[in-house]
């Protein structure tokens, strides 16, 4: 298939210490679902459950079956681990801040 009929994409997954940008080359009409499957991520991080994962495109939620164009950025949201409100609030009655 020559470069004309394919489009290039990452995709990103950040972990609490570091993030993984891996780019793809794929033909012209794939979907979120099928970058995430060709990055091979969940290969990576066999431990990792990303079926309940939220994914995007340049930081806009996106359904998985949603069509790429060339340099689209697709995410993989993971659940926070704590909500920076709820932080906040802790912080503020132990009489800490966030800095």
């Amino acid at each position: 298939m020559d470069n004309q009929n394919r489009i290039k994409v990452e995709v990103v997954f950040a972990l609490k210490d570091r993030q993984e940008i891996i780019t793809i080359h794929l033909p012209k009409l794939s979907t979120i679902s099928d970058a995430i499957e060709e990055s091979n991520i969940q290969e990576k991080y066999p431990n990792f459950n990303f079926d309940g994962c939220s994914v995007g495109i340049w930081g806009q939620i996106r359904q998985p079956a949603e069509n790429l164009q060339d340099g689209d950025r697709v995410e993989i949201y993971r659940e926070l681990e704590d909500d920076p409100k709820e932080k906040r609030r802790r912080l503020a009655l132990s009489g800490k801040s966030m800095s």
